[in-house]
């Protein structure tokens, strides 16, 4: 199988790409990338092709911006026609098997079926996020402005890949709408296999805290990280945070039990963790229920998906959320009740031990090979 996978400078959406692409080349095919300039590095330094849009837009995530700036220009990638043509010129300069298109870039979907190659929507989060909140708020509205209907886009492709996990969307729903077949939830894709980790207990005589928010810029952030380090400064805990490239380390004021990191794999702490204060992004709280590990999330943006993944996982009593206004004190309160032994514990121990079962980066190229082999009778 030879792949082509068209991508965005997105941050949580690249993982579950690449891992898929691995699992292309662990079986004999190959697979390269279109994209940002800006992910360059990372794409090429995890061993694929990488081509560059020549003519679509490039996104820097990590600057400040007005939240109305922020959003214009997150759209104007998604429904960038000039990305869309780099897509189908791509694909006609060096044909592929298949081409698998991260489902927010809408015209793409439709450049690439446009060349005749199989085609599958990468879907990196909850199906209802995106027919909800993406679709039918401010970015749905302004990307049919622009000429780019989500849900016209999204009934082009002949594949959905969907990396979730089914106890936390159910599969009764498609991108496609009324009409089309429910897309099978194929389990969230394992960044490092996480194995059976050893439960997370408060025996340990200093329990372990892992802090991470987001590797983008969001409004607030830099300030919700000051108050997550003043709720656990004078807990009895060890902190390891990770600031990451859009938040000012420097100008933080870091208790003692608190180690600062500028960036930090998450497989090196999360089988020691007994807790993950997020943002709500899908992967980080997948990696985090992969081992067992309850999460605190304090959603960065209403209009991202991270609200809808605090939900979720707060109403299958693993973990909890609070909103960004929430109060130093009530964010401390969360944290001491969710570092504690209960039933949080137990049923992210549930989660857990599904995510395991298998690699949704697996099922995902089974289902691309059965989509190939449709696609040749």
């Amino acid at each position: 199988m030879k792949a082509l996978f068209a991508t965005w400078n997105g941050g949580g959406n690249v993982p579950p790409a690449l891992a898929i692409a691995r699992e292309i080349e662990v079986r004999g095919g190959s697979a390269r990338f279109i994209g940002d300039p800006r992910q360059r590095a990372s794409i090429e330094g995890a061993g694929f092709a990488f081509e560059a849009y020549p003519t679509g837009r490039s996104l820097d995530n990590h600057s400040a911006s007005s939240s109305l700036t922020s959003l214009w220009r997150m759209v104007g990638v998604y429904a960038d026609r000039a990305g869309a043509a780099d897509v189908a010129a791509s694909l006609r300069r060096e044909p592929a098997d298949v081409a698998v298109i991260d489902c927010m870039l809408l015209p793409h979907l439709r450049a690439a079926a446009g060349t005749g190659t199989p085609t599958a929507a990468l879907v990196h989060t909850f199906t209802d996020f995106f027919t909800g909140r993406f679709a039918r708020g401010p970015v749905g509205i302004l990307a049919r402005l622009r000429g780019s209907s989500p849900r016209e886009a999204w009934a082009v492709p002949d594949l959905e890949v969907t990396l979730t996990l089914p106890e936390l969307d159910p599969p009764t729903t498609t991108l496609a709408g009324p009409g089309h077949s429910p897309a099978p939830r194929l389990g969230p894709v394992w960044q490092a296999a996480p194995g059976r980790p050893p439960r997370p207990t408060t025996h340990a005589p200093t329990p372990t805290v892992l802090l991470s928010l987001s590797t983008i810029w969001w409004p607030h952030q830099q300030a919700t990280m000051q108050k997550v380090l003043d709720a656990v400064g004078d807990l009895p805990l060890d902190v390891v945070a990770t600031a990451g490239p859009a938040v000012e380390a420097g100008a933080l004021r870091v208790p003692a039990n608190v180690t600062m990191h500028a960036w930090l794999d998450h497989a090196e702490v999360l089988p020691q963790v007994s807790l993950v204060i997020g943002h709500g992004g899908h992967g980080t709280a997948m990696r985090a229920l992969a081992h067992d590990v309850p999460l605190l999330i304090i959603p960065a943006h209403p209009m991202a998906d991270q609200p809808e993944v605090g939900k979720r996982i707060a109403e299958r009593d693993a973990g909890k959320v609070l909103s960004a206004k929430a109060s130093v004190e009530e964010v401390r309160a969360a944290v001491v009740d969710l570092v504690a032994d209960g039933p949080h514990r137990a049923a992210a121990a549930r989660l857990g031990a599904r995510i395991r079962e298998h690699d949704g980066a697996v099922a995902a190229v089974d289902a691309l090979e059965s989509l190939l082999v449709g696609a040749a009778r």
